[in-house]
């Protein structure tokens, strides 16, 4: 059963949200401006509020100014749709830019080039493409944009054999100062930079600091297609 000083506090409180409101007609908040519950217009005669009546008149904000600071990074490091980041925020174009364009293939050496391809080729269902002859058995498969390379030869890590190792896709116009920078900056070229005399494909290759060796070729996804 309600206090007998019930009313006394419901008119306080809506005085309170008077206060931090301001008059009903002039709510705005952010921009919004918008008729609060209690002062909605009163329906015309024989008939009931039309939409536009009541809906909240809504504006973009007048002066969004977000935090200076958060503004600056979000435009240097904001990435669009209409095309990849043009530079390393906070340094100028072309800094330190890789040359590196995506994968080329993954090739790890096999026992039984046959077994392999019936497991890879037709229990897997890859697709076989063309192989340039290097003197060793194997075999090539298109798996979505990457190859997989198949080496019927010891897993040699020495540099005459060159073992189980992916392979990163330079373009072409990129693939020697790209090598001559890695070697500049230190990184171990195993096998300088060559040019295979059945395709053209330049081709070098490195190691990682922990001896995984790496392939630089020009070789890209669409080299079969």
């Amino acid at each position: 059963m309600p206090s007998a000083n019930a009313a006394p506090i419901i008119t306080k409180t809506s005085s309170v949200i008077d206060q931090r409101l301001g008059p009903p007609e002039s709510f705005n908040r952010s921009g919004v401006t918008a008729r609060r519950p209690d002062s909605s217009p009163e329906p015309p005669a024989g008939g009931s509020h039309r939409s536009s009546d009541i809906s909240p008149a809504l504006s973009p904000p007048t002066s969004p100014q977000p935090a200076s600071g958060v503004h600056d990074l979000y435009h240097r490091t904001q990435i669009t749709r209409n095309g990849p980041v043009q530079g390393i925020p906070g340094q100028p174009k072309g800094a330190n830019m890789p040359a590196v364009a995506g994968y080329s293939h993954v090739a790890i050496c096999v026992a039984d080039v046959e077994e392999s391809k019936h497991f890879y080729g037709e229990q897997l269902g890859l697709g076989e493409i063309d192989r340039p002859d290097f003197g060793f058995p194997g075999a090539w498969y298109e798996v979505g944009s990457l190859q997989l390379h198949l080496m019927q030869r010891e897993m040699d890590q020495s540099v005459e054999g060159i073992g189980p190792h992916f392979a990163l896709y330079i373009p072409t116009d990129d693939f020697h100062s790209e090598v001559e920078r890695l070697r500049a900056d230190g990184v171990n070229v195993m096998v300088e930079p060559n040019q295979r005399e059945n395709d053209g494909i330049w081709a070098a290759f490195c190691k990682d600091p922990d001896g995984n060796i790496i392939e630089l070729t020009d070789m890209g996804p669409d080299h079969h297609k």
